[in-house]
């Protein structure tokens, strides 16, 4: 991935919620997410994130 060059400011954005970890089976790659309000997901830009039944985001 490339690096961004001098003089270019990142954004980032804070998303409250939860990391749940009852009922799943770790695979050593990736994490759920669950954000306290499902708005929240619409601050981001590229792919949408898709929550499953539970709210929960594979990240």
């Amino acid at each position: 991935m490339a690096q961004p060059g001098p003089g270019v400011i990142l954004s980032f954005h804070v998303i409250a919620g939860m990391f749940p970890i009852q009922g799943y089976f770790p695979d050593g790659d990736s994490i759920r997410f669950a954000a306290d309000r499902e708005q929240a997901w619409d601050v981001l830009s590229g792919r949408p994130a898709t929550p499953n039944a539970r709210g929960h985001v594979q990240l």
